[in-house]
């Protein structure tokens, strides 16, 4: 079970839905240490993105739309075929067999 303290807290706080077991916070799960964190992870990330960036690895995309639009525009984006989901696959080769 995935708990967050946002969205998806526990019936009774502390206690696991599931098995009733306590529930810990991590000692480093504070706002101080999410911005290390990120700040870390940006430091690290951001040389290598700039690598492909210029290789034109990388693109942006919008993710809010639904999954089969955004794996459309990432392949386009990067001159891959069109994705066609397993269902669709299934149903070509049933038409053409």
């Amino acid at each position: 079970m995935d708990y967050n303290l946002l969205a998806s807290s526990p019936e009774v706080p502390g206690k696991c839905d599931v098995c009733g077991g306590e529930l810990v916070t991590r000692e480093d799960d504070t706002e101080e240490a999410l911005a290390v964190r990120l700040r870390e992870y940006h430091q690290k990330t951001n040389p290598v993105l700039d690598i492909f960036r210029r290789k034109e690895y990388v693109v942006t995309v919008d993710a809010r739309p639904d999954p089969v639009q955004i794996q459309q525009e990432i392949r386009a984006r990067l001159g891959l075929p069109p994705y066609r989901p397993a269902s669709q696959d299934h149903t070509a080769q049933q038409a053409a067999g």
